[in-house]
C-alpha cells in the first residue's frame, strides 16, 4: 500500500493504491487534493485488509439488510476524521487483540457472554485490568458511535461495565534520581526530562513533543502550552518559568535558531513522537552504573512536578490548573498521600498553647 502522487497542468492529486487480496490486481482509490485526505483512504484501506480481506471480493455477496459486523463498524471508526492519527493506531492496537474473538459478530448480537469471554481470554494472556478496561471501553465507544450514525438501532452492551483494576503507582524521581539521568541522558532526552520536570507538562506528542519556540515568551519569562484535547475548556495554559529554566532555554533557542529548527524538542532538526529508544538507553546506562534500580517511566516526570510541588506547600488547585486538569479530581486521587502531608504539617505548625496550662494543671 502507498501514495500515489499525480500532476496535472492545473492541480496536484492524491490517491491511495493497494493489491486486491482476492485478485492480486492493483486497485486505486478515489482522486484527492490533498495528502492528507489519500492518507486516510490509505489507513482505511489498511484497516480492512486487517479485519475484513473478503470485503475486497465479489461485490454484493453479502445482504445489506445484515446487522454489520464489529469488523466492519471498527473500519469506518478508525477512519474518522476527527481522530488524531496517534489516537487511532493505539485504538486499532487495542482492537486488533479482541478481533479474532469477536469481530465476525454481528453488532446487534453481541451480548454480555461475549464480552466477559474477552476479559477472561485477556487475563490469561497476563493483560493488565485497566488495560482490559480499556478494550471493553473501545467496543462500547465503536457501537455508541454507531448509533449515533444510524448504523445500529441500538447499543446492545451499553450497559456494560468492565471493573476497572488497580491504579499502578510508582514512586516518581526524586531530584537526585533526575540529576542522574541527565547525566546519561542524551540533548533531546535532557530538555524533555527538563521541561517535564519544571513545567508538569503532558509527555508526549499531544503537549511536550508539541511545544515550539514561537510559544516561548522571552519578556515575560513564560511558556505557552496548548493543552491536549482531554480538557477542552482550556486549551493552553501560560506558566511561569524558574530563572534556571527561562536562561537554559535562552541558550537552547539560540542554538536552534542558528539551525532554523521550529521545535524545542527534535531529533536532527526534525520533530518526534516518541523518545522510548532514548529513554530506554538512558536506562540501561544508569542499571549498569548502579545509579537507578527502579522501574521509571516518562510519564513519572510529570508526577515528580505535583509531588514537588504540593510537597513544598503548592495549593493543590493552583498544581491542577498548571497541569491542565479541569478540576482537582486527579490530583487528589494520585496525590492524597502528599496533601494529607501537607495537612499534617500545617496542623504541627500551630504553637502550642497547652504546654502551660499542663504544667499548672487545668480548672
Amino acid at each position: 500500500m502507498a501514495i500515489e502522487k499525480r500532476k496535472y497542468a492545473s492541480r496536484t492529486a492524491y490517491r491511495a493504491y493497494w493489491r486486491n487480496p482476492w485478485s492480486g490486481k492493483i486497485e486505486k482509490g478515489p482522486s484527492r487534493d490533498t495528502r492528507r485526505e489519500a492518507e486516510r483512504d490509505d489507513a482505511e484501506i489498511k484497516i480492512r485488509l486487517k479485519f475484513e480481506p473478503a470485503s475486497f471480493g465479489c461485490e454484493g455477496d453479502s445482504s445489506s439488510n445484515e446487522s454489520p459486523t464489529l469488523y466492519s463498524l471498527s473500519t469506518m471508526y478508525l477512519a474518522r476524521t476527527d481522530m488524531t492519527e496517534s489516537t487511532r493506531q493505539g485504538e486499532f492496537y487495542h482492537f486488533s487483540t479482541m478481533s479474532d474473538q469477536i469481530g465476525h459478530i454481528p453488532a446487534l448480537e453481541i451480548t454480555r457472554d461475549d464480552l466477559k469471554a474477552v476479559e477472561e481470554q485477556q487475563r490469561q494472556r497476563g493483560v493488565k485490568q485497566n488495560t482490559i478496561s480499556r478494550r471493553i471501553g473501545i467496543v462500547r465507544a465503536i457501537l455508541n458511535w454507531a448509533v449515533d450514525k444510524s448504523l445500529i438501532p441500538e447499543n446492545p452492551i451499553q450497559r456494560y461495565r468492565c471493573k476497572r483494576g488497580e491504579d499502578l503507582k510508582l514512586p516518581p524521581p526524586s531530584p537526585v534520581e533526575i540529576q542522574s539521568m541527565l547525566e546519561y541522558a542524551v540533548p533531546h532526552l535532557q530538555r524533555a526530562i527538563i521541561i517535564s520536570y519544571y513545567l508538569g507538562v503532558r509527555v508526549g506528542p499531544s503537549e511536550l513533543l508539541a511545544m515550539k519556540w514561537e510559544d516561548f515568551d522571552e519578556v515575560r519569562h513564560r511558556m505557552r502550552v496548548w493543552s491536549a484535547q482531554k480538557n477542552k475548556s482550556i486549551p493552553w495554559r501560560d506558566i511561569d518559568l524558574v530563572d534556571s529554566l527561562y536562561d537554559t532555554m535562552l541558550e537552547w533557542r539560540k542554538l536552534d535558531q542558528e539551525q532554523g529548527i521550529e521545535y524545542i524538542i527534535s531529533w536532527r532538526g526534525k520533530p518526534i513522537q516518541s523518545f522510548k529508544s532514548a529513554w530506554r538507553t538512558m536506562r540501561q546506562h544508569l542499571k549498569k552504573e548502579g545509579k537507578l534500580t527502579r522501574r521509571i517511566r516518562p510519564y513519572d516526570m510529570r508526577h515528580t512536578f505535583a509531588t514537588e510541588a504540593i510537597a513544598e506547600g503548592a495549593d493543590p488547585k493552583a498544581v491542577s490548573d498548571l497541569m491542565g486538569h479541569a478540576d482537582t479530581t486527579m490530583i487528589h486521587r494520585h496525590y492524597q498521600h502528599v496533601v494529607d502531608k501537607q495537612k499534617m504539617q500545617a496542623v504541627q505548625a500551630l504553637p502550642d498553647v497547652l504546654i502551660g496550662v499542663q504544667q499548672r494543671g487545668t480548672k
